[in-house]
């Protein structure tokens, strides 16, 4: 993000917390002294915050020697004590470019969006909107639905399963680089993860699919430990007029043990949200395979309602 100050300054936030730019603006604009410019630098270095400086007269002292750090420890337990000393009330007048939030929606189709459906990101990003949630989308799939007019940046695959995110796939609907990878490139701060749907209807093993959602959250806090991950439950299968079919039993079973899974992990990182209670037919498209209009309006609620109830959206 773009900072306007003493230095014209251009941090790139890696995996320190949202407070620690402001924080570092707030310090570095507070002193003349070159060497504690330098200290509070290298100290956002070794966090693993990059600080490149424009100004090649400002580089040299910004590569200087890097004294203790208890100028900015000290300054880091003040501003998590009382954070609204640290970020200024005209926090829009300060900064420009990049806004607050990184998503990152991940998964297959229902994500991605078919038959002319925008998948439930179009009105989740309303819903954000609306509420205030200053949020950025990235992913590396620009490829969107052209006759829906919405265009939004994702990490969503058509017919890929949770292994494909595990190992990367290439496919006629996208290069699928893994999650690790997209992860590094993106750097989001909020994962939406909804996927599992070509697994259970392809008749992989229940226990295997909660494996790979298991080793995909550990990929994505391994790289952004300060991530949130929100994991929705898959809705039913309608395509069969029997309501006790293979695949439905197989999507029933995934989510008892999803559910299992996220109480035993008990990680303060990781949201489960229930979007299989309620969907009904009606809300697909005709294939009743994919949600339509109502089906991603319903699983855009129950994303917003758990960003908004756990304040994801800071």
């Amino acid at each position: 993000m773009k900072i306007k100050g003493m230095h014209e300054l251009t941090m790139l936030r890696s995996s320190v917390p949202r407070l620690a730019p402001w924080l570092l603006v707030a310090l570095l604009s507070a002193c003349t002294d070159s060497a504690v410019v330098s200290q509070v630098a290298g100290s956002a270095a070794s966090a693993g915050n990059a600080v490149i400086v424009e100004d090649p007269a400002t580089e040299d002292q910004l590569g200087a020697e890097i004294a203790d750090s208890s100028v900015l420890n000290e300054a880091t337990d003040a501003a998590l004590d009382d954070p609204d000393s640290v970020v200024p009330a005209d926090a829009d007048a300060a900064i420009e470019g990049t806004p607050v939030l990184r998503i990152m929606a991940v998964g297959d189709s229902i994500t991605h969006g078919v038959g002319g459906a925008t998948s439930y990101r179009k009105p989740l990003l309303e819903l954000l909107q609306s509420s205030g949630c200053q949020f950025e989308m990235v992913g590396s799939m620009t490829q969107n639905l052209p006759d829906t007019g919405f265009e939004s940046p994702h990490e969503a695959y058509s017919g890929h399963r949770t292994d494909s995110f595990l190992t990367g796939q290439v496919s006629s609907f996208g290069n699928n680089q893994g999650i690790s990878e997209s992860m590094l490139q993106f750097m989001p701060q909020l994962v939406l993860l909804k996927i599992g749907t070509n697994d259970i209807s392809q008749n992989r093993d229940v226990d295997d699919v909660v494996a790979n959602v298991d080793q995909i959250v550990a990929l994505i806090l391994d790289v952004e430990p300060l991530a949130q991950v929100v994991i929705a439950t898959l809705v039913p299968f309608f395509k069969s007029a029997d309501p006790e079919d293979a695949v439905n039993s197989r999507l029933e079973r995934f989510s008892t043990a999803l559910e299992a899974w996220f109480v035993q992990a008990a990680n303060p990182a990781v949201h489960l949200i229930d979007t299989r209670d309620g969907f009904t037919a009606e809300m697909m498209l005709p294939d009743l395979i994919h949600p339509g209009e109502t089906g991603d309006a319903f699983i855009a609620d129950k994303f917003h309602q758990r960003i908004e109830e756990n304040d994801l959206c800071g």
